[in-house]
C-alpha cells in the first residue's frame, strides 16, 4: 500500500484512490468553516488573515517538527516564530515527553481514512497521541485525537497542545472521553 499526500490541495491517496482526510471529514460532518465564514461576512475576519492563521500554523509545525529531528537552524528562524517553539521546548522540558514519530501521515484501510499524526509518543511511560495547535480550544479537537489514536493506539492518552503566538507558554488538554472515539 503506498500512501502519497499533495500538500498543495490537503489530498491523500492510497495507491493512487482519494482517501479522506481527518480534517475534510469533520469540516464535512461539524461544519466548522461556518464560523468563519459568518465572521468574513460580517467583516470581522478577511481571507488573507486566515490564510495568515494557516501559514504561522504550518511555520510553527515544521519549527516544532525540525527541532525534533534536531535540523532546525535557530538562527534562520523567523523571531514570529520563537515564542510558539519556546513554548513547544517548555512542553518537551515539563513533560519528558519520549518522541516515538513526528508529523507521521497514517491510514485506515477499514474505516477508509488517513491523517498526518503530529506528536506520537510517551509522556509518564504512557502511549500518547498529541496534536499542536497555534489557535482556539475547540469542541471538535476531541474527535481528532480519536481519529488519530485510532490509526496507531486506540488506548493511548490523547492531548492538544496549545502553543501561545506571543508567550512563550502552552497549555496541555488531555481528551479523556472515549465517545468521540465511538463517534469516529
Amino acid at each position: 500500500m503506498s500512501l502519497e499526500f499533495n500538500e498543495a490541495q490537503h489530498e491523500y491517496r492510497l495507491d493512487g484512490i482519494p482517501i479522506p482526510s481527518v480534517s475534510s471529514i469533520i469540516k464535512d460532518v461539524i461544519r466548522y468553516d461556518e464560523k468563519w465564514d459568518d465572521l468574513k461576512k460580517r467583516g470581522i475576519i478577511t481571507e488573507e488573515q486566515l490564510a495568515g492563521y494557516a501559514q504561522f500554523g504550518s511555520a510553527v509545525h515544521k519549527a516544532c517538527e525540525l527541532y525534533l529531528k534536531e535540523s532546525l537552524d535557530e538562527e534562520e528562524l523567523d523571531p514570529v516564530l520563537e515564542p510558539a517553539l519556546n513554548g513547544f521546548c517548555k512542553f518537551l522540558e515539563d513533560t519528558k515527553f519520549k518522541l516515538i514519530q513526528s508529523e507521521e501521515k497514517m491510514y485506515s484501510r477499514d474505516l477508509w481514512y488517513a491523517g498526518t499524526i503530529d506528536l506520537y509518543g510517551e509522556i509518564k511511560g504512557k502511549k500518547t497521541v498529541i496534536d499542536i495547535k497555534t489557535g482556539n480550544d475547540y469542541k471538535w479537537h476531541p474527535l481528532q485525537t480519536g481519529a488519530y489514536a485510532l490509526l496507531v493506539d486506540e488506548d493511548a492518552d490523547r492531548y492538544c497542545l496549545y502553543l501561545d503566538r506571543n508567550k512563550s507558554t502552552y497549555k496541555l488538554k488531555k481528551h479523556g472521553k472515549h465517545n468521540d472515539i465511538a463517534f469516529w
